[in-house]
């Protein structure tokens, strides 16, 4: 099964309406700076779907070269 997430900054109004009633865990990091941390969390969990904003992706070290060819993840930057 494919899980899905939404990451989101603890200052960051949630701009995709995702939660819970969808199906999509919410995560709430208090340091953006930690976001490559807590997607590798993730993923040690299977195959997955993240959604990410764009403010959040920018605290990543190149996220899309990272897991560009993974096909157990697939992340959409919003």
């Amino acid at each position: 099964m494919i899980e899905k997430y939404y990451i989101k900054g603890k200052n960051e109004k949630e701009k995709l309406f995702l939660n819970e009633r969808f199906g999509v865990k919410v995560i709430e990091i208090e340091d953006n700076e930690k976001i490559d941390t807590e997607l590798e969390n993730i993923l040690k969990n299977g195959k997955s779907t993240i959604f990410i904003s764009n403010e959040m992706a920018s605290f990543s070290d190149n996220i899309i070269k990272k897991y560009e060819k993974d096909k157990n993840v697939k992340i959409i930057i919003s």
